[in-house]
C-alpha cells in the first residue's frame, strides 16, 4: 500500500468510520454508534450521517480504504491453493493410516477454499425456460 498523507480525525470520526467500514457501510447506523442521537429523529440522523459522509477529512479515508481493501484481505488472508493441496494431502495420510474419517475437516479445508475464491461451483445451464434452469441450480 502506498504511504499518504491522510487526514487527522479525531475519535467519534474514527469510530464512525471504523463502524462504516465493519457493518456493511451503512452511514446511518455507523453514525449512530460514534455520535449521540438520543433524542433525535430518523430524519436527523440520516441528515447528518450524510453530511458526515461528505466531509473534506472524511473522503479520503473512505477512498483509501476502498482503493486498499483487497489487497488488505489478500495479505491478511494468506490462503493459496498450495495451502490447500498441503492440508488435503496431510488429511489423506491421516485417513490411510486410520480408521476415524475426516469430513469435517475436509468441509472445512472447503470452505476456506472458497472463502479465498480457490473453489467455484459451476452450474452447466441448458434448456428453454426458468424452471429447467432452476431445477439444475438445486
Amino acid at each position: 500500500m502506498e504511504n499518504i498523507e491522510l487526514p487527522k480525525l479525531s475519535n467519534q470520526e474514527q469510530a464512525c468510520l471504523l463502524r462504516f467500514f465493519s457493518n456493511g457501510k451503512n452511514k446511518t447506523e455507523a453514525y449512530r454508534f460514534a455520535y449521540n442521537c438520543q433524542n433525535s429523529t430518523n430524519k436527523t440522523v440520516w441528515e447528518n450521517a450524510s453530511k458526515f459522509f461528505k466531509r473534506t477529512k472524511v473522503i479520503p479515508w473512505i477512498q483509501y480504504y476502498e482503493a486498499n481493501q483487497q489487497k488488505v484481505l489478500d495479505e491478511e488472508i494468506r490462503y493459496s491453493i498450495k495451502d490447500a493441496f498441503d492440508e488435503l494431502n496431510d488429511l489423506q495420510k491421516k485417513s490411510i493410516s486410520s480408521s476415524k474419517t475426516y469430513n469435517i475437516a475436509m468441509k472445512a479445508i472447503e470452505n476456506k477454499c472458497r472463502l479465498k475464491g480457490l473453489f467455484l461451483d459451476k452450474v452447466q445451464v441448458s434448456g428453454g425456460n426458468l424452471a429447467d434452469v432452476i431445477d439444475q441450480i438445486q
